[in-house]
């Protein structure tokens, strides 16, 4: 597993969507994690921008809700 923390006066969503793995349109192979709700929303319209065609979207987690991502594997959901 890779990780990457990104400066605070980086562009967050341009420098998660550079570094997004997938291959067409498969990006549920990606974790993402952000500080809150509102992010994964526009990471979402800007890869739907880039890509102008439908895709899988990666899973994306709150910070201080990553705990749940090991519970689901555990119990099956969350």
């Amino acid at each position: 597993m890779n990780y990457r923390w990104i400066a605070p006066h980086s562009g967050l969503i341009d420098e998660v969507l550079a570094n997004l793995t997938g291959k067409g349109g498969d990006y549920s192979g990606n974790i993402v994690v952000f500080p809150g709700k509102r992010p994964s929303h526009f990471l979402r319209k800007a890869i739907g921008k880039r890509r102008e065609s439908a895709f899988i979207p990666p899973l994306v987690a709150v910070y201080g809700r990553v705990h749940r991502l090991s519970l689901r594997d555990k119990a099956g959901d969350f």
